[in-house]
């Protein structure tokens, strides 16, 4: 099963379950919305990688939604979906740069080969982008890590520490170790590490778990 957000906005219940089944047998992070607005919110929690949208909903429509998106995220890959009668919306949707245009009923297996597609693209082009939860990420090159894309600061030893453990994930790092490769020649106690550790767990928050072998070391917990 592949990891990729992917969050549908739909409003017909019965378009939005059968896809959500279906989405559900290949892709392991599936976010459901039943309208814009619900969507918009769903954006800001997940970042997902595409959005599959429905141009025609109450509250909020697919266009608004697209708009607002837009003006903050210029790379999230949209797919829109509507009825061959929407020839205004499709153009406005043009020029919001949308990705791809499927027509109701929605063909699954042109929509299906079209998100592996863009999932190849976007694994290549982010090959050293590790995931560790809906919303973490952590740019190997640059040892930086992300929160709905955005940076999140580090002092040097947590982001060390993180590094390292994001390197060997499900791997148990002994003390001896994490002691070698980021304090180096310098003496560590366990205390400074534990202080380390905690403090990054603060940053990390729930998503992410660090997990503790008790006079031992520490690993970091990834699902696969």
């Amino acid at each position: 099963m592949i990891h990729f957000p992917i969050l549908y906005v739909e409003d017909d219940h019965r378009i939005r379950e059968k896809m959500q089944t279906i989405l559900n047998r290949r892709f392991s992070n599936i976010h459901i919305a039943e309208n814009g607005l619900i969507g918009l919110d769903l954006y800001h929690k997940i970042s997902p990688r595409v959005m599959i949208v429905d141009l025609r909903m109450p509250q909020m429509g697919g266009l608004e939604l697209i708009q607002k998106v837009r003006e903050i995220d210029p790379n999230v890959h949209i797919i829109v979906t509507s009825a061959h009668s929407d020839k205004e919306d499709l153009l406005s949707a043009i020029n919001l740069n949308v990705n791809r245009y499927l027509i109701k009923p929605i063909n699954v297996n042109e929509l299906l080969t079209h998100l592996n597609e863009e999932y190849d693209r976007y694994t290549k082009k982010n090959a050293n982008i590790i995931p560790l939860s809906h919303c973490h990420n952590y740019d190997l090159n640059n040892k930086n890590l992300l929160k709905n894309n955005r940076s999140l600061q580090l002092t040097k030893t947590e982001n060390d520490i993180l590094h390292l453990l994001v390197t060997n994930p499900n791997v148990p790092m002994d003390y001896t170790r994490l002691e070698t490769e980021i304090w180096g020649n310098i003496p560590m106690t366990k205390y400074a590490l534990r202080t380390h550790v905690m403090q990054l767990r603060k940053k990390l928050g729930n998503e992410i778990t660090i997990k503790n072998f008790s006079g031992q070391g520490y690993m970091l917990i990834l699902n696969s």
